[in-house]
């Protein structure tokens, strides 16, 4: 992907995420990871939870599968 790409994807994503109403209600859960352990937003990892258990996966190992093949994450 080219720098460009990633930054119309990342500025896309921004303004779709702002008319999402359950990413808006999961960014209020409160994020207690420690500072190191932050490379992703806590309220896009449950999202992304929430939709692959909704396609079907059962374990995590199936939502990281389905989270990468999507291009996800």
């Amino acid at each position: 992907m080219t720098k460009l790409a990633i930054k119309r994807s990342r500025k896309g994503y921004a303004s779709q995420a702002k008319s999402n109403k359950l990413l808006e209600l999961l960014s209020k859960v409160p994020d207690h990871k420690k500072g190191q352990g932050k490379r992703h937003k806590l309220e896009h990892i449950l999202y992304l939870s929430i939709l692959a258990g909704l396609m079907g996966t059962t374990d995590y190992q199936q939502m990281s599968i389905w989270n990468t093949s999507k291009n996800h994450l």
